[in-house]
């Protein structure tokens, strides 16, 4: 496509690219990138005749952490370094699109950043190496003094019983009791 606007009008960085040019760039719709472009969150992007053009080499306001205002706490991103939402994470990596998104609140997948519509992640995302911290309570996490490798306060939690002669059933029962110890639940 060719532009119609005289040379002296395109910025210094080069030709300039249109909504049906960037949103397949970016994986967005086109909608959106109207809204964040109407929304001022894209720097240098001008309305001209009632098209949104926008600069050769585009950035996005986004916030530098969740819940940050984007105001004042902002990071300049190119979105095309970023192409995978958490639902490809989750099908690349065999997990829930939940887990993928609590290990990025949590700091451990990196390259990732935070944008009006959730998380982005870079081509070679990774799990950093330091665990996640564990959440306590009833839901989400284990019991207060309990240790994910069978360890209390207490004291080790006792194994599997081993009975040799017992029925096949009751021997998965009493495996299934020890998991649920392990687990946190209650005796």
């Amino acid at each position: 496509m060719t532009n119609s606007l005289p040379p002296s009008s395109l910025p210094a960085g080069g030709p300039e690219l249109n909504v049906e040019e960037l949103a397949p760039l970016w994986g967005i719709s086109e909608y959106t990138l109207r809204e964040w472009a109407g929304q001022g969150l894209i720097p240098g992007a001008l309305q001209r005749g009632g098209r949104w053009r926008f600069p050769a080499q585009p950035r996005l306001k986004a916030p530098v952490r969740p819940g940050a205002d984007i105001g004042t706490d902002f990071q300049l991103v190119d979105l095309g370094a970023y192409p995978l939402t958490p639902h490809a994470v989750a099908f690349r990596w065999h997990c829930a699109e939940a887990t993928i998104r609590s290990w990025a609140r949590a700091g451990r997948m990196r390259p990732r950043v935070w944008l009006p519509r959730g998380w982005r992640f870079a081509d070679r995302v990774k799990l950093a190496s330091e665990p996640a911290p564990r959440r306590r309570g009833r839901r989400g996490g284990l019991p207060e003094g309990r240790t994910g490798d069978g360890e209390a306060h207490g004291g080790a939690i006792a194994p599997a019983p081993e009975a040799p002669n017992a029925p096949a059933p009751l021997r998965a029962l009493a495996a299934l009791r020890y998991q649920a110890l392990r687990r946190g639940a209650p005796r």
